[in-house]
């Protein structure tokens, strides 16, 4: 399957992109902010503080969080059960939050505003987030969230980040506006 994401909900394709059709199965919202596919292929997908999963390929989705003055701008999961959230809704609610238990309990790990989110191939976090104000920059964790540390000093960054990719040899790229 093809899943595109618009703003005016979620499509899918079985057959390659030659027909479509709308992808509700559960949202209570049509706007959805991201998507992620763990290694169980359970899909998780997130908009204005919800996160769904999917443990049936999407036939059907339940609302596993929940936080209606969360401002949900990134998900992503790990090897092993961990699903991330970046909630950019400033402080106090904003922060990265982490369920280590495939989304059945969560917790908050970083209190700050959080704009993207990616789980390296090494299991390691990078996060795009906003110190206060116009600082802004980029943390990492290699503990599943626990610790984070600020890797861009020296930086001066004067776009936010909203996006992360990994390409085959291991090299990390942000997107920023």
């Amino acid at each position: 399957a093809v899943i595109l994401l618009t703003s005016n909900y979620p499509h899918i394709s079985y057959d390659d992109g030659i027909t479509w059709q709308t992808w509700t199965n559960g949202f209570s919202y049509s706007y959805v902010n991201g998507i992620a596919i763990n290694s169980y292929n359970d899909i998780f997908i997130h908009n204005f503080g919800t996160v769904f999963r999917s443990t049936d390929d999407g036939i059907t989705f339940e609302t596993v969080a929940s936080n209606h003055n969360l401002e949900n701008q990134g998900i992503a999961v790990n090897d092993h059960l961990g699903v991330f959230v970046a909630d950019a809704s400033g402080d106090p609610s904003g922060g990265i939050y982490r369920s280590l238990d495939n989304g059945i309990t969560w917790q908050k790990v970083k209190n700050l505003s959080a704009l993207s989110i990616m789980v390296a191939k090494d299991q390691s976090l990078y996060a795009g987030v906003s110190f206060g104000g116009y600082l802004r920059g980029i943390i990492n964790s290699n503990d599943d969230g626990a610790t984070w540390e600020e890797i861009s000093s020296g930086l001066d960054l004067e776009k936010s980040i909203f996006s992360f990719h990994q390409d085959k040899i291991g090299y990390i790229y942000a997107g920023a506006y």
